[in-house]
């Protein structure tokens, strides 16, 4: 056998197989999909689109009236197992078209929590203490919109 024939014939062999593979699983292009949807509505959502707003929403938000940045619920306990909020914020009448939100540590750094629009909502982890305070600044220029801190409440 001539060497210079030997890997072509090793990739034919291995495309002539894979071909056969492929054969083995005959399925029309709709039973295909299925399984393909159903791993893809199965995998985990990541954080920021668990946290995104939907339209809904942010009707909803605009709705309340409310304006400013707020937690609900807005306090915490100071012993016993951590608690989560969710921080709600409606800074549409300042002109800001996207913000981001802060979370200050007690040296007073802030940290960013996450961003958004004028008009959003974002939750956090099982991590809430009483004093937690979140700032809200627009992403232009960084100035102030709002902020809130956690309370404490009697458990």
């Amino acid at each position: 056998m001539n060497m210079k024939r030997s890997p072509l014939l090793a990739l034919s062999l291995s495309l002539a197989l894979f071909g056969c593979s492929q054969q083995e699983q005959p399925a029309t292009a709709t039973q295909a999909a299925k399984p393909a949807v159903a791993a893809e509505s199965a995998k985990p959502q990541r954080a920021h689109q668990r946290n995104r707003p939907s339209a809904d929403e942010i009707e909803q938000i605009k709705a309340s009236g409310r304006t400013g940045l707020w937690a609900d619920p807005g306090e915490a306990c100071a012993t016993g197992p951590r608690q989560r909020t969710v921080l709600t914020w409606n800074v549409a009448s300042s002109g800001a078209s996207k913000v981001i939100v802060y979370l200050v540590d007690k040296a007073g750094k802030e940290r960013n929590f996450g961003q958004g629009g004028a008009i959003g909502r974002r939750e956090t982890g099982p991590w809430l203490r009483p004093g937690t305070i979140f700032r809200i600044r627009n992403a232009d220029g960084k100035s102030e919109l709002g902020s809130v801190t956690i309370a404490e409440k009697q458990c």
